[in-house]
């Protein structure tokens, strides 16, 4: 059986049946995605993860995920229910039938980098990487979506203005809670967005997505901890989140064609979605599958810098993808922030 890890948003308590319908999954939790080495065609079930000893008060928005050995590392935008945070989890106990993570502390970003970290890389149990994805941060109580502030925030893209960065990060272990201008500082280059970020541990390379100028960047680590440049792959699509597989030594990708339509579209699915929710009437034109778009899963060898587009779908079949990663036997899992759920490939 493969163990695939999900995040679905939010806050909550470990007594949920396991499922087999994604669009059922409770916000707050994280699940595991079983998928069974006999059947050639469908999901077995969604799994709710146990999370023990986390502050029951404290919201959990998880956003990216990262992993090192028995240490789980999450980015959560919490708001006004916690603040911006990356939280620290020991995996306890991971089996067929139950997952269990304990909480272990974080790192505090909410004074200066709320709602903007993006993807985290543990390299050890007490220190990680994380990017943050666009310039200017959040109120405590939420994303302002008002026009004047959704400009504001894409003059720098618009201009191709490098304000973005990765920050090194040390939680000792035993801590509680650390604050981001104690525990931080910002390394290597700044980018115009940082998106997806992984680790190899075998030679010691993060490697981060610069996604608008469609290029992932191999940083060395110095002995302070910060980054210096060494190398660099250009891809042919725009790319989100990545992972780095230790079993075929590529990069794995997963990413959308023509990002701007692509989020100008969740944008407008997202305003539809409110509408509907509030019980009146989608406006005229407005379709439940408009803000789908074309999705891709990329390998990328960083040591011959070769690229592979190994699948392709219209957004006929998932919104844009954000994450992509594949096992042993050649299925690809296939996330996305749009949809419900994810969709899994296997090979013909």
């Amino acid at each position: 059986m493969d163990i695939v890890p999900l995040m679905f948003v939010a806050r909550g308590d470990t007594s949920l049946p396991t499922l087999t319908d994604p669009t059922k999954a409770q916000k707050g939790h994280l699940y595991v995605l079983n998928l069974d080495a006999n059947d050639g065609h469908s999901v077995v079930s969604f799994r709710p993860v146990e999370l023990i000893g986390r502050p029951t008060e404290v919201a959990l928005h998880a956003h990216g995920l990262g992993r090192t050995e028995n240490i789980i590392f999450v980015v959560n935008h919490a708001y006004g229910e916690g603040g911006e945070r990356v939280e620290r989890y020991r995996l306890e106990e991971h089996r067929a039938e139950r997952t269990v993570l304990r909480y272990d502390g974080y790192v505090d970003f909410t004074e200066n980098l709320n709602g903007v970290m993006n993807d985290v890389a543990p390299t050890s149990e007490t220190d990680f990487y994380v990017t943050q994805y666009v310039p200017f941060a959040d109120p405590l109580h939420g994303r302002d979506t008002s026009g004047w502030a959704e400009t504001l925030r894409n003059i720098p893209v618009a201009l191709r203005l490098p304000l973005t960065r990765i920050y090194h990060c040390r939680l000792p272990l035993g801590a509680d809670q650390v604050n981001a201008t104690d525990a931080c500082k910002p390394v290597g280059p700044p980018a115009m967005m940082y998106n997806g970020i992984t680790f190899d541990p075998v030679s010691s390379i993060v490697y981060a997505l610069d996604l608008f100028n469609k290029r992932i960047i191999g940083f060395s680590i110095l002995r302070d901890g910060g980054l210096e440049k060494i190398l660099e792959v250009y891809t042919p699509h725009f790319g989100d989140n990545i992972e780095f597989d230790q079993r075929t030594r590529q990069i794995h990708m997963g990413g959308v064609h023509h990002a701007t339509q692509c989020f100008e579209k969740y944008l407008h699915h997202l305003v539809d979605q409110y509408i509907a929710d509030e019980g009146n009437s989608l406006p005229q034109g407005a379709t439940r599958s408009g803000h789908k778009c074309a999705s891709h899963f990329t390998k990328i060898d960083p040591s011959t810098g070769k690229v592979e587009v190994v699948y392709i779908h219209g957004g006929e079949l998932l919104g844009a993808a954000a994450s992509a990663v594949s096992n042993s036997r050649g299925t690809v899992v296939m996330g996305s922030f749009c949809d419900d759920g994810v969709l899994v490939c296997r090979p013909s």
